[in-house]
């Protein structure tokens, strides 16, 4: 079964994924494929109009933001470790951020007000 996608010309931004291969209006690009693209694994590219691989996704421990802080430079490795393992049981799950993602939760430093 034939899938079809429409995007912008101009601009290349995706508009539909569709199994219907109705003709694309003004200024709409229409492509076929002969396969429904893989959107677990293929991300749509503007620039160049067509599906590409999805990035690896990169984890960074939010303990290794803390522990590598300048500002603890003068601590020992025993204490740096104490403190990981309560960042570690603190933050959970939640200690694991993407790398494209800023290291600050809230990203701002000297916010430590609690939200309104």
């Amino acid at each position: 079964m034939a899938w079809f996608t429409y995007h912008e010309t101009a601009t290349g931004q995706l508009l539909s994924i569709a199994s219907t291969g109705a003709a694309p209006g003004p200024g709409i690009t229409r492509i076929e494929y002969v396969d429904r693209p893989n959107l677990s694994a293929d991300e749509w590219d503007e620039g160049t109009a067509t599906f590409v691989a999805r990035p690896a996704i990169v984890w960074v421990d939010r303990s290794d933001d803390v522990i590598n802080d300048p500002r603890l430079n003068s601590l020992s490795v025993g204490i740096k470790n104490q403190v990981r393992n309560v960042i570690d049981d603190v933050f959970g799950i939640e200690r694991w951020r993407k790398d494209h993602q800023p290291n600050l939760i809230g990203g701002v430093v000297g916010n430590n007000n609690p939200p309104t």
